[in-house]
């Protein structure tokens, strides 16, 4: 029976050969000239950015960033794996949740009025570019404008899913005041655990350098403040540094797969809802999400039938997932979103053909 994996990292030789390098050094963290600052340093050069500061996962950068940006009230996407949940209450912050666009996934920002009345507005806002797809960012930079009669709102993007991915021609991650990115292993390239938040500010930049390593200025060597323990590995910077350099190429495979997906759903699109490329977007396919047809008027009963359909294909041989989790069940699409959506194998060791036998094998199981 064919297996195809949910997500299977692109390491080769020459991640081998940096990882063996990286390891013999004796010098496996904290380097100042190491494999770390390398990887910081093309990381700024592929976004266009001033700072790169590289730590221990993508929910690591989520928090330091929102400990930078003083975030003390914020709202985010009621649809998401729940790291952003998760570091905004280990900062003692309030989240509250914001519904979906039911073709993209990401957030819609609402109704401005509403929230500046509020006696508590936000003062930041985290778009979360889900799947690898950018949030609508004139929405966001709209309402940083409209805020600026209540009081200043930093945006800090989750680009956790986004490396590479586009906005009317920017980068993800390169349009808030702080963006971060995740290396786990489902992502485009890994570091097997890792993360990055990138700026143009030096005073952001500067706070986020002496949180991740316990406060200690790595000048002075003094312990200034509280901080963590959040350096990424010597290892696993040479593993991002060999990564870096495939990217685009990594990128470009993933659209080819998810074009295969597109043409095999094309003409059953009442049975399964492929994901759509937004006007000014461009869509890298960290997931290849689709949506089933609701076979009930309860997001349980679809939920349910939902997962009858991945342990169908599980035992096809074919590796899948939920696409993500509903934050808020108030939020309706969030909720119809998380009971109806499977997350499909996508990676580059994918061929064409593989991609067919998991859309042909759906259609059969549904």
């Amino acid at each position: 029976m064919k297996k195809i994996k949910l997500y299977e990292p692109a390491i080769g030789k020459e991640e081998i050969e940096n990882m063996a390098e990286a390891a013999k050094s004796g010098y496996l963290t904290n380097n100042p000239n190491g494999w770390v600052r390398r990887f910081e340093d093309m990381t700024k050069e592929y976004l266009g950015v001033k700072h790169a500061i590289a730590v221990s996962s993508g929910t690591a950068a989520i928090q330091l960033a929102l400990e930078v940006v003083r975030a003390d009230y914020c709202f985010s996407s009621a649809f998401s794996f729940p790291a952003v949940k998760h570091a905004v209450l280990v900062l003692d912050g309030i989240l509250n949740t914001k519904d979906i666009d039911s073709q993209t996934y990401n957030m819609k920002i609402g109704d401005y009025e509403a929230d500046f009345a509020d006696e508590d507005w936000y003062d930041c806002i985290i778009p979360i570019h889900l799947f690898g797809q950018s949030v609508d960012m004139d929405s966001v930079a709209q309402y940083v404008y409209e805020s600026k009669r209540v009081g200043s709102v930093s945006v800090v993007e989750d680009a956790a899913c986004a490396l590479g991915a586009k906005y009317k021609g920017r980068f993800c991650g390169t349009m808030g005041d702080v963006g971060c990115f995740s290396f786990h292993p489902r992502k485009v390239i890994t570091t097997g655990e890792g993360g990055m938040l990138v700026t143009d500010s030096e005073e952001l930049a500067k706070k986020a350098i002496l949180l991740r390593n316990h406060g200690i200025d790595p000048e002075k060597k003094e312990d200034l403040f509280h901080g963590y323990n959040y350096r990424m590995s010597e290892i696993a910077g040479a593993m991002g540094c060999a990564q870096m350099k495939k990217l685009d190429r990594l990128i470009e495979r993933r659209r080819q797969i998810a074009a295969v997906y597109n043409e095999c759903f094309y003409l059953n699109e009442n049975l399964v809802t492929p994901p759509i490329q937004a006007e000014g977007c461009f869509h890298i396919y960290q997931s290849y999400v689709v949506r089933i047809a609701m076979m009930s008027e309860s997001s349980t009963g679809n939920a349910l039938y939902r997962n009858g359909i991945i342990k169908k294909l599980k035992e096809k041989g074919i590796d899948c997932a939920i696409g993500s989790y509903c934050l808020d069940l108030d939020k309706e699409e969030a909720r119809k979103a998380a009971a109806q959506t499977i997350a499909l194998p996508i990676h580059t060791k994918m061929s064409p053909d593989d991609a067919i036998y998991v859309a042909e094998t759906l259609l059969e199981v549904l």
